[in-house]
């Protein structure tokens, strides 16, 4: 298990990017959209909370309250390994604002370039539905 540094990303350690659209993942094959992992245009990061260590109920209350501050519905979660991350030349900036939180940065200015990195870090990424969404399909 990785030593928790606040100023420094472990490659060993776990990202959550919490998912709040159904659009971002898909049932039947449990996997992870690469659009979840597409950055913003205005300012190309994509936030991730560093997981590792936390027991399953902790790592749903970051997502819940995420969520509540954004006032959106959580559906689940893309696990990746911060060495995936860094496999494409890119890098983690551990803000702590809130606590544990990061964002993926360094991404490159073409969109083409984007989608082509967001897809390799979904195909790498574990989904992990809340059970309601696992429950109804939905």
């Amino acid at each position: 298990m990785p030593t928790f540094e606040p100023d420094s990303v472990q490659l060993s350690e776990i990202l959550s990017h919490y998912i709040f659209a159904r659009s971002h993942y898909r049932i039947p094959d449990q996997s992870v959209m690469y659009t979840a992992f597409m950055p913003r245009s205005d300012d190309l990061r994509v936030s991730v909370f560093r997981t590792s260590g936390l027991s399953e109920p902790c790592v749903w209350n970051i997502g819940e309250s995420v969520g509540q501050v954004s006032n959106r519905t959580l559906h689940g979660r893309g696990d990746v390994i911060a060495a995936e991350v860094r496999k494409q030349n890119l890098d983690i900036d551990p803000d702590n604002r809130p606590p544990r939180h990061a964002n993926i940065v360094g991404w490159p200015q073409e969109k083409h370039k984007r989608q082509e990195i967001a897809q390799i870090l979904a195909s790498s990424a574990t989904l992990k539905l809340r059970r309601e969404q696992q429950s109804n399909g939905s």
